[in-house]
């Protein structure tokens, strides 16, 4: 219940969002300068933001777009681009101000915005048109502190090529739910997306997406970080094209999102992620963290550090597993992927796994699940692979289930067992408790306690084991006495 109501908390907060105050302007000061005069704040919201403008002594938006087209809601598209382009050319900052009435910047095709920073001083820009509002041709692309609403039935609110763009500060709404396009897409490298408000009502699109496309260029030390995500939309993608080697060294750090259309985040192609401190919560019958390995030429997803997460499935259209994988494509695989330290909570389980991931648990804490047990194995064979470590990152409940096994349990167990020298016949049968039949064991033997046998030694050793007991004889020597021998049996899977 807590996360339903955070869950629509966020949502009404990102939905309602509104261009900052309006500010009353001035003529353009020389060639489109922004200044005290340019621009005069009405609110003391805006005053820091448009000193600092001044200070940037940027190019105002509105020396090359008509202020009447602005408030008519007419496509200022053409005379933006002369915007940017004089912006470009004077390696200045192009100054989005707000107008009166709070009319936004109408956008009807695509705006290239490669090498230039663009401010938002309490403006907002708009469009409603099929098309990528903001695209790069080159690098070196800036824009802050704007406000930006994707109403279009298709296309992305950034298209990002080329290196070195930084995405930040900018409330993003994205709310056309037939527009099946990620909200931010970036292919390259030195990207940083960070520090956003991002709306996605596009149910079940990505909002954002890093997708090595272009052999000529790799995509490596890209950012995802401190962004607050809402909506019915889905998460982050990192994977390749099927043209180009996949992404490397991707981090994914403190971000917030109540996304309910998909997985905060799936991974499919990357060498080296790292996922940090992030709160994925809701999503939907997929999970929170994905891993669906397949990208060119048969790679998938290696070095993976997953640590310090708050992690739920728990959404308003299914409880699932909270982590899930699937079966690679052409081979591929996801290796080396290391859960530290997370907090795992609610939905059907922790994980669910099948076939073709090697990974480990430690130090986590799975709670809180429909089940009986905190995770699902579909194959025995994936206890070659995955440690799931310790049984107390799952308390109160079994560890592991695996698929066609009668019981869920523990990977490894120690039990006592107590043979009765008079009675017992050479056999004892102990229930280990493993979620399969085990393989490995550890034998001691003692007498002592009440009622212990006067002995002089004891032999114990497995004679047969099944799904739920393992049968030790027991063979005491040098009996001066009958009684109780007491034995422990350590398993483990």
């Amino acid at each position: 219940m807590r996360g339903l109501f955070l869950a629509l908390a966020t949502l009404l907060a990102f939905a309602s969002a509104s261009p900052a105050e309006e500010t009353a302007l001035g003529p353009p000061g020389p060639r489109g300068d922004v200044s005290v005069s340019t621009l005069r704040p009405t609110g003391a919201a805006n005053a820091a933001t448009l000193a600092d403008a001044a200070v940037l002594n940027g190019i105002n938006a509105l020396f090359h777009v008509p202020v009447a087209s602005v408030v008519a809601g007419l496509d200022v598209a053409a005379p933006m681009r002369q915007a940017v382009a004089a912006a470009r050319a004077a390696g200045r900052p192009l100054i989005i101000p707000s107008v009166a009435g709070g009319a936004c910047f109408r956008i009807g095709s695509s705006l290239d915005i490669a090498r230039v920073e663009i401010v938002g001083a309490g403006g907002c820009v708009t469009t409603s048109a099929p098309t990528d509002l903001f695209v790069t041709t080159d690098t070196l692309a800036k824009v802050h502190d704007l406000t930006i609403l994707h109403d279009g039935p298709a296309g992305r609110v950034f298209a990002l090529n080329h290196d070195a763009h930084e995405i930040y500060r900018n409330r993003i709404t994205a709310r056309n739910g037939a527009n099946p396009d990620p909200v931010i897409e970036f292919t390259a490298s030195n990207v940083h997306i960070h520090d956003n408000s991002i709306t996605n009502l596009r149910p079940g699109a990505l909002t954002w997406r890093q997708i090595r496309n272009d052999p000529a260029r790799i995509s490596i030390n890209n950012q995802v970080i401190r962004n607050s995500m809402g909506g019915t939309g889905s998460g982050g993608w990192i994977g390749d094209s099927g043209t180009a080697a996949r992404p490397e060294g991707t981090l994914v750090a403190f971000n917030e999102s109540v996304l309910t259309g998909g997985p905060f985040l799936t991974l499919s192609s990357v060498m080296s992620a790292r996922v940090f401190g992030n709160m994925m919560d809701q999503n939907d019958a997929r999970g929170a963290l994905r891993f669906e390995p397949g990208g060119y030429g048969g790679y998938g997803i290696d070095g993976v550090l997953v640590s310090g997460n708050y992690i739920s499935a728990v959404g308003g259209k299914a409880k699932a597993p909270a982590i899930q994988n699937q079966a690679g494509r052409n081979g591929a695989v996801a290796g080396g992927v290391r859960f530290i330290g997370n907090d795992i909570a609610f939905g059907t389980m922790g994980a669910s796994l099948v076939p073709g991931i090697t990974a480990s648990f430690v130090g986590n804490y799975m709670h809180g699940h429909a089940a009986g047990h905190c995770v699902q194995f579909s194959d025995a064979a994936l206890l070659g692979t995955v440690d799931l470590g310790p049984a107390d990152q799952c308390p109160g409940k079994n560890h592991l289930l695996i698929t066609g096994h009668p019981l869920a349990g523990a990977t490894r167990s120690t039990r006592l067992g107590t043979y009765a020298t008079a009675t017992g016949g050479g056999y004892l049968s102990i229930a280990h408790g493993l979620a399969a039949i085990p393989t490995k064991f550890k034998l001691g033997a003692s007498a002592y306690g009440a009622g212990a046998a006067a002995i002089s030694g004891v032999s114990v050793f497995v004679v047969s084991v099944d799904p739920t007991n393992v049968v030790v004889a027991v063979t005491p020597t040098g009996i001066r006495s009958q009684g109780n021998i007491v034995v422990t049996l350590e398993s483990e899977l």
